[in-house]
């Protein structure tokens, strides 16, 4: 099995998804979490999948984004805030907005470079959605977002890292393999 390095190096090698992947993968989205929910949307950074056409297909839900600190921990914030540039090239709530707890949120919505069919996330390597989720009410539902074709077989995991319940592409919801041979 490849280290989180090399498959980091891989993962950043795949093209970005298309318009027509980006909306199925939004439309499958749709179908894995309740409508009414409170939902915690990333902005994506160049190159992710773009989660935020939820809010046309569940406009009765309640939504929340990250804002990322200095310090290595994300905060939430209504998704409508004012918002800013990050020097990573993503939009994120204005420093000073008024925060939700995460343990508010029903369903968090995930990036990552790439996910396994175990739930397995492999980020950029800081830990950020990590230590959200460890702060996320016991209920509350991680679903990762990407692409098919960022589904590996196996994603290295440590005792810190947190599997998905549910991840979600453009072709397919895969809920999580259990058992002896689930790795």
């Amino acid at each position: 099995m490849a280290d989180k390095r090399q498959l980091r190096r891989v993962a950043r090698m795949l093209s970005p998804a298309s318009d027509d992947e980006n909306r199925s993968m939004v439309a499958k989205l749709a179908e894995s979490i309740p409508e009414g929910a409170t939902v915690c949307l990333f902005r994506p950074m160049p190159g992710e999948v773009d989660p935020t056409g939820l809010i046309d297909l569940h406009p009765s839900s309640r939504y929340v984004t990250t804002r990322t600190g200095e310090d290595l921990w994300l905060t939430l914030h209504a998704i409508d805030s004012a918002m800013e540039r990050h020097r990573y090239g993503y939009e994120q709530p204005v420093a000073g907005s008024p925060e939700v707890s995460p343990s508010s949120v029903d369903v968090f919505c995930v990036p990552g470079l790439a996910f396994d069919e175990r739930g397995g996330r492999l980020g950029h390597g800081m830990g950020y959605y990590d230590r959200l989720l460890s702060r996320a009410g016991p209920d509350a539902l991680a679903v990762g977002v990407t692409l098919e074709r960022r589904v590996f077989p196996q994603i290295p995991m440590e005792d810190f890292d947190v599997r998905m319940h549910v991840v979600v592409t453009e072709q397919r919801i895969i809920p999580p393999r259990t058992g002896p041979d689930a790795g």
